[in-house]
């Protein structure tokens, strides 16, 4: 992996991806699009290393379209095939990419295209450089091995999703995430046209989101299998979001979508120190009938709403189960204590 040039009196956009183990499912971290007045990253970031900065054993799968150094309308674009990259989901194409951006931020308002359809296998890279600034734009899907570890390093994102975390995944490590505005970060949706999903051990924390329709969320399809189980999300500071947490396992992004008993489960969900303001409603909670979440734990909660005046919904819960709960602002009362009767989720799920 090139090594970043600190002396650079620009800030450096460093994106860690540590990817081991093996397997035939993929899981995708979909760092998303249209970046417009994005926050540059202090220095006293930028040039932190974190653990395990090394060469990961195998490279990622990089998916999508384009970076943009951007300093006004692109002029030029560069296109990593041109520079040798293959594009075949077996080369490792991490030299030409290196080649295409150096290229890229010799010239200001450049594009550095990454052509959509194709599969680069692209190890640990650093993008940066002297025409490389705070307006970067990232256009990309982060596509790893079942079982593999997935680290973000501190970055900003705008657009959608800024962050979404799909099945296959486990150990995933996101943190210092400016996000927003947009969607906020997700995990999911999950099980789509009846697909078993599995997304153990996620950690979100230290992050920031502006003006985005959701802060955290877990999004699930009807019909779907599997389960979503240990994710924390800790040290989140919200700004105008209109839901800044939420479950939702009657995710449809359509007008119909068919009831069905099967879901992807939802256990184990901690949410430690969310703070800040909130547009309609703190939290919503919505849990399937057949395999309610559970497990779920609040600790520091404290959302106030960006206008008092203004008519809000109050929480939201529906087969909800606490694990633990402290005293939150507003009061979340809605959870159920303890877990369901008749107790599902490892039946049904079994383990992933």
């Amino acid at each position: 992996m090139r090594t970043p040039n600190l002396r650079s009196p620009t800030f450096i956009f460093l994106v860690a991806l540590l990817v081991w183990s093996s397997g035939n499912e993929t899981c995708g971290a979909r760092i998303v699009k249209h970046w417009r007045g994005s926050k540059a990253i202090p220095p006293s970031l930028s040039n932190k290393k974190g653990d395990n900065d090394a060469d990961s054993q195998y490279p990622t799968r990089l998916m999508e379209e384009s970076f943009t150094a951007q300093g006004g309308a692109s002029t030029t674009t560069f296109n990593v095939i041109d520079y040798g990259a293959k594009g075949d989901g077996t080369t490792d194409d991490t030299k030409a990419f290196d080649a295409a951006w150096a290229s890229t931020c010799k010239v200001e308002a450049s594009t550095m295209v990454v052509p959509s359809g194709s599969v680069f296998l692209v190890k640990p890279i650093s993008f940066s450089g002297p025409n490389c600034g705070s307006n970067i734009i990232f256009q990309l899907d982060f596509l790893c091995p079942s079982g593999s570890v997935f680290l973000v390093k501190p970055i900003s994102f705008s657009g959608d999703d800024c962050v979404s975390i799909q099945t296959g995944c486990s150990g995933i490590f996101i943190h210092n995430v400016n996000c927003g505005p947009g969607h906020g970060i997700s995990i999911g949706g999950l099980g789509r046209g009846n697909a078993r999903a599995c997304v153990p051990n996620v950690t979100i924390r230290d992050t920031t989101m502006h003006n985005t329709l959701t802060g955290v969320r877990i999004k699930t399809w009807q019909g779907g299998s599997g389960l979503v189980q240990g994710v924390m999300f800790s040290n989140i500071q919200v700004s105008e979001v209109e839901t800044p947490i939420m479950i939702d396992q009657f995710y449809c992004d359509g007008s119909k979508c068919q009831n069905t008993t099967s879901v992807v489960a939802v256990s184990g969900i901690s949410y430690q120190n969310i703070r800040g303001t909130y547009k309609l409603k703190p939290v919503h909670f919505a849990c399937s009938d057949s395999l309610p979440c559970t497990g779920v734990t609040l600790n520091t909660i404290n959302l106030t709403p960006i206008q008092e005046k203004n008519h809000l919904y109050e929480p939201f819960c529906w087969q909800t189960y606490r694990e633990l709960r402290t005293t939150t602002t507003p009061p979340i009362n809605c959870l159920q204590i303890g877990k369901p009767s008749n107790n599902q989720v490892q039946n049904s799920n079994g383990s992933c």
